[in-house]
């Protein structure tokens, strides 16, 4: 039996600031609270063994998988189309 784990990526600044970003292209970091919200994933799936990490092409995803899984040694995927939506005109909007 196969055990998949779906996680979010952690707070990033525009979360904080209420914006949206579907242009992977435009980087956005983790906040500070961001990066401990990863760091307490890391410890929720210590346990846990994990084969493969699969991300969408942003950098916040990217970000929060490295901190939870970090010397895990966890290959990790890239995967388009787990993207989010091209919000076109509303990029980086309220």
């Amino acid at each position: 039996m196969s055990l998949f784990i779906l996680v979010r990526h952690a707070q990033s600044t525009l979360n904080l600031a209420g914006r949206v970003n579907g242009d992977p292209r435009v980087h956005v970091d983790l906040t500070d609270e961001g990066v401990e919200q990863a760091r307490r994933l890391q410890l929720q799936l210590a346990q846990l063994p994990i084969d493969v990490c699969v991300h969408t092409r942003f950098e916040r995803t990217r970000r929060t998988a490295a901190i939870a899984l970090k010397g895990r040694g966890v290959p990790c995927r890239e995967e388009p189309l787990l993207d989010d939506i091209d919000v076109g005109l509303l990029e980086g909007r309220t």
